[in-house]
């Protein structure tokens, strides 16, 4: 009687996951109206806080990775910019499953550190959803990188 129900409970997982869809490899570029900064400016006089054109979000499973673009308002702007299953030219390793930000954002850009295994940091343009560059930081060995920080456009 305990076998017949550990069997029924596989079954039903199983038919359960057979209707999930799978992300589409993009859904494109998203148009960031802030500006080369990203952002905007606003607040009381005397100080200033800093408005973000757009939220960058990361759905993980540590299996697979899908980034997705809101608005501050939280709109889907692109509901996948780029994930695991994107092969575009240029991109010469795939995302892996463990994909965070760097704490500081890089005006312009949406920067992935790829974690561990791949210890890959990932540039991408957010108006064309293409890899401007990855840079690999485990030379000869797993990096694990943690944080990334641009300390000039060169």
């Amino acid at each position: 009687m305990v076998k017949r129900r550990i069997v029924e409970l596989v079954v039903v997982g199983a038919a359960a996951s057979c209707n999930v869809t799978k992300a589409a490899p993009t859904t494109g570029g998203v148009n960031l109206d802030g500006g080369a900064e990203g952002g905007t400016e606003s607040g009381a006089e005397g100080g200033a806080a800093w408005c973000p054109a757009a939220l960058v979000v990361a759905n993980s499973d540590f299996t697979s990775t899908n980034i997705s673009v809101l608005s501050p308002a939280g709109s889907v702007l692109s509901e996948s910019i780029i994930s695991s299953a994107s092969a575009p030219p240029g991109l010469t390793t795939a995302l892996s499953g463990d994909v965070v930000f760097p704490l500081e954002p890089t005006p312009g850009v949406i920067v992935l550190i790829d974690r561990f295994p791949n210890s890959v940091v990932t540039s991408v343009d957010p108006s064309t959803a293409m890899v401007m560059k990855q840079l690999p930081v485990g030379t000869g060995f797993a990096a694990n990188p943690h944080d990334y920080l641009a300390v000039s456009a060169t």
